[in-house]
């Protein structure tokens, strides 16, 4: 299986951008997409990124807008996903330690934890959505809370969606990319537990987001693969975080 995994994760999948049908984003928002999926980062940048994840960390959790009122106004990125996605195991590997809770209950998660790294970048990990064992009301105010943060005055330069390798996009994912096209808000979706599936599965499950990725303007159109037990594509996504939150030039 590590050797299907070595084989799979040699690439990460880029597509050129296709403009939507309908209206188009801002002629800027699209360019940044572009630019960013041609970008390789260099040896320096990636070494400036592991240093803005390896620092001590401030972690203060949230249950309401009114809470986060209070919260730091650095530049941010977004993780969310679905509940049991794997979310927290990628954060605490990107941190290289165990900042955030891995619960064994799905959906327990309802609070918004934001985790400040060096002064400069905030990672928020939003609650887990879609549990089926969650009520439906308890779902209402679990889908408020995390589209009402994305949509806030928050300065928030990437958000992270979070996909199963193994599932694939569900229903309301799809719900979702279309609120975060909405929010004009660009994202990136993150496949997780790359490792659990062997490599012609993993490219097919590219494939199929690659096709969906075109009909969503506010998408990065690279779907990054990644490992929590094997640290695959971790670096890259540390260099892109820190890219979008606070400039390559600050990663030379």
């Amino acid at each position: 299986m590590l050797g299907r995994l070595r084989s799979s994760l040699r690439f990460t999948r880029c597509n050129t951008p296709v403009a939507p049908s309908g209206e188009a984003p801002g002629a800027v928002e699209y360019e940044v997409l572009k630019d960013h999926i041609k970008h390789q980062f260099t040896e320096g940048q990636v070494a400036k990124a592991r240093w803005f994840f390896s620092g001590s960390i401030k972690l203060t959790q949230y249950f309401s807008g009114k809470d986060l009122a209070n919260a730091t106004k650095l530049p941010e990125v977004c993780m969310v996903g679905r509940s049991n996605v794997g979310k927290s195991s990628l954060i605490n590997s990107l941190l290289k330690e165990k900042a955030t809770q891995v619960s064994k209950t799905p959906g327990r998660t309802q609070s918004i934890t934001v985790l400040e790294l060096r002064n400069a970048i905030n990672v928020v990990d939003l609650p887990g959505y879609g549990y089926a064992q969650v009520g439906k009301e308890a779902k209402k105010k679990l889908h408020k809370l995390i589209l009402d943060y994305i949509k806030g005055p928050t300065d928030i330069k990437l958000i992270c969606l979070l996909f199963d390798c193994r599932r694939g996009v569900q229903e309301g994912d799809i719900d979702l990319m279309n609120s975060l096209d909405d929010s004009r808000r660009p994202y990136l979706i993150i496949l997780t537990k790359a490792d659990k599936v062997g490599s012609r599965e993993l490219d097919d499950r590219v494939r199929d987001l690659e096709e969906i990725v075109r009909r969503h303007p506010m998408c990065y159109p690279e779907i990054l693969a990644t490992s929590s037990l094997h640290s695959y594509g971790l670096d890259r996504l540390k260099s892109m975080i820190v890219s979008a939150c606070v400039g390559n030039e600050a990663a030379n």
